[in-house]
């Protein structure tokens, strides 16, 4: 087996274990994984912070998530988890820079772009959430929601 394909394999056990047991030493693991990949270290606290939002533990995900952007803030995944994690503790104010930050480094992606129309809703800026919405309507079939939410702004 090749050092990439067995690094990425490793990387993924590493993972895994990260996600079942989450101590330090998993990601101890994960980070040697890393010297086999091409994922970077940034790349990593962004995953870890993924796999903590995707358990909605969002504290401890923005502490991953924050390291990541400290690393490389022009890290897309790191910027929309984070704003996400945010939204959810309903921050929403602290939540609007990086789900701002993420439509800029991905404008044709429409998880950020209607993350942000969906926390300047909750921020009572309906004007400004429903130009959002309207331009997330560019994505078409992609996200149903996005045609939904603008209906019951309007």
């Amino acid at each position: 087996m090749n050092k990439s394909i067995d690094g990425t394999l490793y990387f993924e056990k590493s993972a895994l274990s990260l996600y079942a047991s989450q101590d330090s030493q998993a990601f101890v693991n994960m980070s040697k994984g890393i010297s086999h990949t091409k994922l970077n270290l940034d790349e990593t606290y962004s995953y870890w912070g993924e796999t903590l939002l995707q358990k909605q533990e969002y504290s401890k995900a923005i502490v991953k998530l924050k390291r990541a952007l400290i690393i490389n803030p022009e890290n897309f995944s790191a910027c929309t988890n984070l704003g996400l994690c945010l939204y959810q503790l309903q921050e929403n104010e602290a939540a609007l820079p990086y789900l701002q930050k993420a439509k800029l480094l991905r404008p044709d992606d429409y998880k950020p772009c209607c993350n942000l129309a969906n926390c300047l809703l909750k921020l009572n800026r309906s004007e400004q959430a429903v130009v959002e919405y309207k331009q997330d309507t560019k994505f078409g079939a992609k996200n149903f929601n996005v045609y939904n939410n603008l209906a019951e702004t309007l």
